[in-house]
């Protein structure tokens, strides 16, 4: 996984064809959002918690324009700020590179009230509970690392400027996470690009 400074769509390598965006979303209370994924064989994590988000398709201007369609269909959530936090790489199905998005965008609501058209169920959870969830490695270091930089530095400032408060929109109806700087992505940890979630 690589990690860069400036976590921006101008970060990302144009010429790639393809590019997923995930979204991190917390609480003033410190838990995360995470989506328990439908125990589909042949999807991405099958069964696993994991970030709302999915791939680039051909209308999305941004890749923040992708994470915010992706939380609409996903979850029928309208996050009014999202903020870049990292920009990571996996491995798609092809054996090629596909980079990676996230974003944070921070949310008081309750999953129960959103519309969830893809996979189980919306939870809040607390990062010292999450080595006890079926997720990948990868999306739990990551969490991880927000979590550090929102004690060391403040909600605030971990948020980049993340909203307080938002909403669901009325329109229902689709992922990715990422690990450590020393840790290598496998083919297992992450989506295939084009591969349905």
């Amino acid at each position: 996984m690589t990690e860069q400074s400036a976590p921006t769509d101008a970060a990302l390598p144009h010429q790639l064809p393809q590019a997923n965006a995930s979204t991190l979303i917390y609480n003033g209370a410190g838990a995360y959002l995470l989506h328990l994924r439908d125990d589909i064989p042949g999807i991405w994590e099958p069964g696993a918690w994991s970030l709302l988000g999915g791939g680039r398709e051909p209308g999305d201007r941004s890749l923040e324009e992708t994470a915010r369609r992706e939380l609409r269909e996903e979850a029928g959530l309208e996050l009014p700020d999202l903020a870049p936090f990292a920009v990571e790489q996996a491995r798609g199905s092809d054996g090629g590179i596909v980079p990676i998005q996230i974003f944070t965008g921070r949310w008081e609501g309750d999953p129960a009230t959103l519309n969830l058209t893809e996979g189980i169920m919306l939870h809040w959870f607390r990062p010292e509970v999450m080595p006890r969830l079926r997720m990948a490695p990868s999306t739990r270091n990551l969490i991880r690392r927000h979590a550090e930089l929102l004690r060391r530095n403040g909600l605030e400032t971990a948020a980049q400027g993340g909203a307080r408060n938002s909403s669901p929109v009325d329109r229902p109806s689709p992922l990715s996470p990422p690990p450590e700087a020393e840790e290598p992505f496998s083919a297992a940890d992450r989506p295939s690009p084009g591969e349905t979630t």
